[in-house]
């Protein structure tokens, strides 16, 4: 008996969990994904011979399954556990001790930069028999008798599968769900979904690395969080406490996340004009040694941060899923946590293991 085909439609976490999930229940899964790496948000970058964690700053899994995935599952040679505290900071550049409640979570990423536990696991996926197709992008399905067929934005074929699984960020999810109500059996109802998935907005925000040839002289602490969250700089990390594989002894980068009200205003501005007004932050809060970084990069993340929730059930409805299920971390309370848009995979594998197989 042939394994049904299943497509899942982003490989960032919740993607990568529901795929892991219904082919190990005896699936044939493929995972489309748009861009040309895995992970999401949960994003590292080479500069040089260094890595940088330019999306997701760390991972805090608390007690929950992906700690043990991470921990036991998965290969952990590469996990580092980061020791060193955050502290509040506060206008002119007072840094205040460590707090207790916000450090006392363990904080991870890899010696390979936090991305790593993505590719561990389209790793695992790959060695269980699924499909990871990147630099594709998935537009809209029609369904048939047997289930749907995807297709890209050209209008081509991406396959024929019995179920498919959108984990892209909620307003992504509710643009391809509107692009398919049109060849449904019941488009009223899919528009329906669409509703319910557009109820959630996503902060942006821009993350500006720092790289200093000349090593300054920093903190003892991993980074540096705005004891009030309205503030232009929002967090300021020290790299170099995840590892040499962050520094390689020669340099330090500092990563610094905007908050929500600069993101947005300053979200379509030329990177110098942005990079010059976050050396001017980091400057005032750190002192003149930080004023002339040997080099500087910007990326703008237009889907950040969940504000609010959707619950699963709202956006599947039981018993009109049909051949559709959306997950991400806007359906789990503390959005934009990593464990939790992994649940979330693990949720939507589940509902389609009795849905589809």
């Amino acid at each position: 008996m042939s394994r049904p085909r299943i497509a899942v439609i982003g490989a960032g976490m919740s993607g990568l969990a529901a795929a892991i999930t219904l082919q190990t229940a005896g699936a044939d899964v493929t995972v489309i994904e748009k861009s040309r790496g895995l992970g999401g948000r949960v994003a590292s970058r080479r500069v040089g011979d260094i890595v940088v964690d330019h999306g997701a700053q760390n991972i805090k899994p608390g007690d929950s399954l992906l700690h043990e995935v991470m921990t036991t599952r998965l290969s952990s040679k590469d996990l580092v556990r980061i020791e060193k505290p955050v502290c509040l900071w506060s206008p002119p550049g007072t840094i205040h001790t460590p707090d207790e409640e916000y450090n006392s979570a363990l904080k991870y990423s890899y010696y390979g930069g936090i991305n790593t536990i993505a590719r561990l696991l389209a790793f695992e996926l790959q060695q269980l028999g699924g499909t990871v197709s990147l630099n594709a992008t998935a537009r809209h399905f029609t369904e048939n008798e047997q289930g749907v067929e995807l297709f890209d934005v050209n209008n081509s074929t991406l396959g024929e599968f019995r179920g498919v699984v959108v984990s892209a960020p909620l307003p992504q999810a509710a643009d391809f769900v509107a692009n398919s109500a049109p060849f449904t059996a019941h488009p009223i109802n899919v528009l329906d979904r669409v509703r319910s998935l557009r109820q959630i907005e996503y902060r942006s925000c821009i993350t500006v690395m720092l790289g200093y040839y000349r090593i300054p002289a920093t903190p003892d602490l991993y980074a540096l969080l705005a004891a009030d969250r309205s503030a232009d700089l929002l967090w300021l990390a020290f790299e170099s406490c995840k590892g040499s594989g962050h520094s390689k002894g020669t340099h330090e980068v500092l990563v610094a996340q905007m908050g929500a009200r600069f993101s947005k205003y300053c979200y379509l501005e030329e990177d110098a004009i942005t990079a010059s007004r976050v050396i001017a932050e980091v400057e005032s809060l750190l002192g003149s040694e930080f004023k002339s970084p040997d080099w500087y990069q910007v990326k703008r993340w237009r889907y950040s941060q969940p504000v609010g929730m959707v619950y699963f059930d709202d956006a599947n409805p039981a018993g009109s899923e049909g051949a559709l299920l959306v997950c991400g971390d806007g359906l789990r309370p503390n959005g934009g946590k990593i464990h939790e848009a992994y649940l979330s995979g693990i949720e939507a594998g589940n509902r389609a293991k009795l849905l589809w197989l």
